[in-house]
């Protein structure tokens, strides 16, 4: 394996490990908690009761809470292949549905049930919904098995993680005694009518109510047991009420593979930040031997601090490559994976594929959408790949494509990631000028929000390659990025719609805007408005048109209004696409400089096929979304949807003035790096941009910085007698300046 940094069209070797064997690896999937130290064959008499909302039914057998196994089993609640709550007191230690307490009739679906066993030395009842279900005589104590408790599991570890159930818990307890029927009802009753419906700390062995803050669960009860959590969990999303809050389990999740490190490469002294990858080289002489080793694996080398001289940071959109990946599944779901039983909702059903644990589509339970996704896991969305070296690819393709573009302009760059905007990394001092977003970059935090808004405000600009912006808002901790769209579950209660990192809205950045006054939605200048992607891409694209030709980003005096360009590097093959962002009047970027207006400079049009074209749908969102805000939302515009044409203008590129003394230029397409290199009027548009951004070079007068045009007080690469003479004029005039406004 090597370390190889992306220079032009070569790959340079910058390091490379010792040659190393890789075996296969388990996976373990599957989200569950597991109670140390609680063994239901210590009392004499029990109870387990608490409630759960089933989103997968049957064709396995699955625990709720208890000491199962597939052949053993201490006590605790189950459910049988046939959908059909169980309990069972086995004084063998053998699992037998001879010992089992199970009900007639299957659970219902997508429906919050109480269930609860009861053992009182000689009798187990089976309650659902405070039902008395079923019966068993037990002769005998519950055996000693030495099973681990656990919640939503059978006790198969590590590795073999099925008999998991998929969907909510909710006020989980252990008595160390038989609760009467009448109790099991007052316990029912409580939890449909109290928020947190927890009994004395020293009543119970165990409670779990799930309402902590993000990254712990507390067991109140006076025991104070130790919990851990398999595979994350989805953690306060809604509970039995509409603002309680639960916790949810999947039989296919998977955020952390929990693989050990096979090998490591370390990083040279002094080695340029950039856009680097990984490959693999295989056979006895550790050599690429096949096309598919062509496969790079994208890696971001940051700085330590600043390059000196370098003006211009770009951020690579991970939050998006992330949110796309549905590893070990596909996305969508529609093939087996290895490991993962395919099941259908219930029985009867169509067979579901599980494994989806991407942003999209749903999970194996067919009703659930992932909201944790986890770094430590693989991702072909961070793959590039170097035997086709122009083919189109929207994720980190698209990064490589804006690093070659630079290197060959001659332009020196600093490479960050999402999370290092999300956490400060890229300075607001100055040090940088400019900073490109590019490709699809749809996930943001609100710390990159802000972190970008700060960087404006202190004078920076921004160049925007890219669409589909700023789209989702999202919450990053650790090595696990959470979002929440809940645009599809609107009937869920407040806690679906809030982050569990750090509690704030989640959801679509426009829905975020009218709920809490805000404008981020429109930071670029541009917004997203709903046009989705053409197929087949990317021979549907469209074209772009020039606007305004005189305008002094323009090759003025080169190009005419109405000519068409953003050729990719495929013959007859245009840019326009994937997705496509447009400046809209209802929404004028935050920081506009008062007095000036966004200016358009192209507009997309002769798309390859007509192309849904509107605002993300808001009917009855402000009533049901913004209830917790003292404030009324924005009056939504009502002139954002309508129907779109192959004519439709869209994806357009926008220049504006930020009242900060800074710029922006958005080139509203997520594919338009692909025609960075390819196409010479987006090329030259970009270069003038960057040069009178980063360096104060070929400016206008009345729009670039206060220096004169083409002083080139910053070019990198003035050297000589003739670049002092320059610098020494610079400095006259910023003295004259100076002087003029103190006087």
């Amino acid at each position: 394996m090597r370390l190889v940094k992306i220079d032009g069209e070569e790959l340079k070797e910058v390091a490379r490990t010792q040659p190393f064997t890789l075996s296969n690896l388990p996976l373990r999937f599957g989200s569950f908690l597991e109670v140390d130290g609680l063994t239901l064959s210590s009392y004499k008499s029990f109870t387990v009761e608490g409630w759960w909302y089933p989103t997968l039914l049957g064709t396995d057998t699955v625990v709720i809470a208890g000491q199962i196994s597939r052949s053993k089993a201490t006590a605790g609640l189950f459910v049988t292949k046939e959908g059909k709550a169980a309990a069972i007191v086995s004084t063998t230690g053998a699992f037998s549905l001879s010992h089992a307490a199970i009900a007639q009739n299957p659970l219902t679906l997508d429906k919050w049930h109480h269930i609860a066993m009861t053992f009182d030395g000689k009798s187990l009842i089976l309650y659902v919904d405070a039902k008395k279900v079923s019966t068993q005589q037990i002769n005998g104590p519950p055996a000693r098995t030495g099973l681990p408790f656990r919640i939503g599991a059978r006790s198969e570890a590590p590795g073999d993680m099925t008999g998991i159930i998929d969907g909510v818990i909710d006020s989980w307890a252990v008595w160390p005694r038989a609760l009467s029927e009448s109790e099991v009802t007052a316990r029912m009753k409580r939890g449909l009518q109290e928020k947190e419906p927890a009994p004395a700390a020293k009543d119970v062995e165990l409670y779990l109510g799930f309402d902590d803050p993000y990254g712990t669960i507390k067991d109140t009860s006076s025991q104070k047991r130790t919990l851990r959590v398999y595979n994350h969990g989805h953690p306060r999303v809604n509970g039995v009420l509409r603002d309680s809050v639960g916790f949810r389990l999947h039989h296919d999740q998977l955020v952390d593979a929990q693989w050990p490190s096979a090998a490591k490469i370390s990083i040279p002294k002094n080695t340029p930040s950039g856009i680097y990858g990984v490959q693999v080289l295989v056979g006895p002489d550790f050599q690429i031997k096949s096309p598919s080793s062509g496969e790079i694996i994208i890696v971001i080398i940051r700085p330590k601090e600043p390059t000196k001289g370098t003006k211009i940071a770009i951020v690579a959109p991970v939050n998006t490559w992330i949110a796309y990946n549905a590893w070990p599944g596909s996305y969508p779901p529609d093939r087996p994976i290895e490991g993962i039983t395919s099941r259908p909702r219930k029985p009867g059903d169509t067979i579901r594929h599980g494994g989806n644990n991407s942003a999209y589509d749903v999970m194996g339970d067919g009703s659930s959408i992932a909201h944790f996704h986890g770094w430590k896991r693989p991702n072909r969305r961070t793959w590039f790949t170097n035997v086709d070296k122009h083919g189109y690819n929207i994720r980190s393709t698209m990064t490589v494509y804006l690093a070659q573009w630079l290197d060959q302009q001659g332009l020196p760059y600093d490479a960050y990631t999402d999370w290092d905007l999300h956490q400060g990394n890229i300075p607001n001092d100055g040090s940088y000028k400019v900073v490109i977003n590019h490709g699809h970059s749809e996930y943001w935090s609100r710390e990159m929000v802000q972190q970008t808004h700060t960087f404006a405000e202190k004078g920076g600009s921004y160049v925007t390659l890219g669409g589909n912006l700023l789209t989702w808002s999202v919450a990053l901790q650790g090595d696990v990025m959470e979002t929440r769209k809940w645009l599809a579950t609107l009937w869920r209660g407040e806690p679906d719609r809030h982050m569990a990192i750090n509690q704030t809205l989640g959801g679509p950045w426009s829905i975020i805007d009218l709920c809490e006054q805000t404008s981020w939605f429109a930071m670029f200048g541009t917004v997203n408005h709903g046009v989705k992607p053409c197929s087949p891409a990317p021979t549907c694209f469209g074209k772009w048109t020039v606007k305004d030709n005189s305008h002094w980003l323009w090759q003025q005096g080169k190009l005419k209004n109405g000519r068409d360009f953003g050729e990719s590097p495929s013959a007859g093959v245009y840019t326009v696409g994937h997705e496509m962002d447009s400046f809209l009047p209802s929404y004028q970027p935050p920081g506009l400089k008062s007095g000036t207006t966004p200016k358009v400079l192209a507009e997309g049009h002769r798309f390859g096929q007509p192309h849904t074209m509107q605002l993300m749908k808001l009917e009855n969102i402000q009533s049901k979304s913004c209830l917790h805000f003292s404030t009324p939302p924005k009056e939504v515009p009502s002139n954002l949807t309508g129907p779109a044409t192959p004519q439709t203008r869209s994806g357009h590129i926008l220049y504006y003035q930020h009242r900060g003394g800074g710029h922006a230029l958005t080139v509203g397409a997520s594919a338009s790096p692909w025609a960075l290199k390819s196409d010479p009027v987006l090329s030259a548009l970009v270069k003038k941009t960057l040069d009178c951004f980063a360096y104060q070079k070929n400016c206008a007068p009345t729009e670039g910085p206060e220096v004169p045009a083409g002083c080139g007080c910053e070019q990198p690469s003035q050297q000589g007698s003739s670049g002092m003479l320059l610098l020494v004029l610079c400095f006259v005039f910023l003295y004259r300046k100076r002087i003029s406004q103190l006087q």
